[in-house]
């Protein structure tokens, strides 16, 4: 869900409107200069932080995409975080941008690979969740970010990803 559907960084960029946040992705407490507890500390203390954060801009349309393949069910496979409020807000988010029903989609695990097996593909921007899910026998794509493997398509993540699902 972050930063593939979900605006995550653009929400971080909003709790320090202040500070530069690159696209690098998994640096942002170094370059704030704070400590993870801080950084958590801080969405915890913002209300609704999960829930209010926007659509990546290219999120909506793969989520329709996906939605238009046929014989194909999916789910957000995404990570709890070390923030104690992450799991409810992105239950909340789901709801608010995607109805209720769509709740039902929602998977939280913090080892992606978990839900590998032969047919399931799992979209995602680590690299290393990736790499995981593929070892396991699962269809890793990478949704194409400065910090990953295919950050020379980060431009065009829809158009890459969906290429990627076309040869599936």
């Amino acid at each position: 869900m972050d930063d593939v559907v979900v605006d995550l960084l653009g929400g971080l960029r909003k709790l320090w409107p202040d500070r530069e946040i690159g696209d690098d992705g998994w640096s942002v407490c170094q370059t704030l200069g704070i400590t993870h507890a801080e950084f958590w500390d801080r969405i915890v203390q913002t209300p609704n932080f999960w829930a209010d954060l926007d659509f990546t801009p290219q999120g909506r349309a793969l989520i329709s995409a996906v939605n238009l393949r046929p014989n194909t069910e999916w789910w957000f496979a995404t990570s709890p975080t070390g923030c104690a409020v992450a799991a409810e807000g992105k239950y909340r988010w789901v709801e608010k941008h995607l109805g209720k029903d769509a709740t039902s989609k929602i998977v939280l695990v913090q080892d992606k690979w978990l839900l590998a097996r032969q047919g399931a593909v799992l979209i995602d921007d680590r690299d290393y969740n990736v790499e995981a899910f593929c070892q396991k026998g699962g269809i890793g794509i990478h949704w194409p970010r400065n910090w990953n493997n295919a950050r020379f398509n980060s431009h065009q993540p829809l158009d890459y990803v969906l290429n990627r699902l076309e040869y599936l």
